[in-house]
């Protein structure tokens, strides 16, 4: 088992989630890229429209924005 001591000395260097809810698909498509060219895990490239569908983060944004439910 962890000690919290180890959590919170690794978690700077967990990956950094947007405000906004959307994934950095330009960095995710870099490393699609990478992997594609480096080895055989990935067949071919799939374009980010088929990868993310940011509609729902988008929308949630939209509506707490809208709504304001944390405001005080």
């Amino acid at each position: 088992m962890q000690k919290p001591e180890t959590i919170k000395a690794i978690a700077p260097n967990w990956s950094y989630v947007n405000e906004d809810g959307i994934p950095n698909i330009t960095s995710m498509m870099k490393m699609q890229d990478y992997w594609v060219d480096y080895c055989d895990y990935l067949e071919k490239m799939v374009s980010a429209e088929r990868l993310f569908d940011t509609s729902i983060a988008k929308e949630a944004l939209k509506r707490l924005e809208a709504e304001k439910p944390f405001a005080e």
